[in-house]
């Protein structure tokens, strides 16, 4: 989600990894990601960022987002590291329109910098007292 100071620039499709952990993401929220799927081909990363985190941001031009865009999140789940962490996955859209890649930090005490596999991830839900992570605007 960028909002470090300074965000990495790229401008790549995505690799292997980050297009089946998004789809794997938008395949669990019935038509809302279904609706969003046909993007992720054509979507191209433009920047990730700087805290070395394997989070992405996501764009369908090479100008990135408008300003002043809102973030909105729209699938999220929870997973444990090999080390055993608590860490955060969800997908973001911007102005309607797939966004990005997040992966953050539930309990503090490792960086995501390696993206889950689908498997080992479960329902935000399913873990009582946390709330999702609220939109932000970049």
């Amino acid at each position: 989600m960028a909002l470090h100071a300074d965000p990495i620039l790229e401008n790549r499709p995505l690799n292997p990894e980050e297009r089946r952990l998004i789809e794997w993401l938008l395949t669990r929220v019935g038509d809302r990601g279904a609706r969003l799927i046909p993007e992720v081909d054509r979507s191209v990363v433009f920047q990730r960022c700087s805290c070395g985190c394997a989070s992405v941001d996501l764009t369908l031009s090479d100008t990135g987002w408008p300003p002043g865009s809102k973030l909105e999140v729209i699938s999220d789940s929870l997973y444990r590291t090999p080390r055993g962490n608590l860490c955060g996955a969800f997908v973001f859209t911007v102005c309607e329109r797939l966004g990005g890649l997040e992966l953050w930090s539930v309990d503090g005490r490792e960086m995501p910098a390696d993206l889950p596999r689908s498997e080992a991830l479960f329902p935000f839900e399913e873990f009582p007292g946390l709330s999702c992570p609220e939109p932000s605007t970049p």
